[in-house]
């Protein structure tokens, strides 16, 4: 998802552009089984918001194959696959 957000560190909704945000394949393996095509603006984005998680965070500590599931009415109330990565 693409937004503006305000100096208080809100959403604002009104910047929310549907043709420029949605679900994207944010890996070369990814892209390459889905049969899809790189590009560049996605890879820009990815690379911007890599390089912030780097700098405050320090390194990355894996990928998941799959979608892990954090949904807080899902978590909250039932076992999730990432409750139990977390756990374990």
């Amino acid at each position: 998802m693409v937004v503006s957000f305000d100096s208080n560190g809100h959403i604002q909704l009104e910047s929310v552009d549907p043709s420029v945000s949605g679900a994207y394949a944010s890996t070369k393996n990814v892209v390459k089984k889905s049969g899809g095509f790189t590009n560049p603006r996605v890879i820009e984005i990815r690379d911007v918001i890599k390089s912030i998680i780097e700098k405050h965070y320090g390194y990355i500590l894996g990928y998941s194959n799959v979608y892990l599931d954090g949904r807080r009415f899902k978590i909250r109330t039932e076992e999730t696959n990432l409750g139990n990565l977390i756990s374990d």
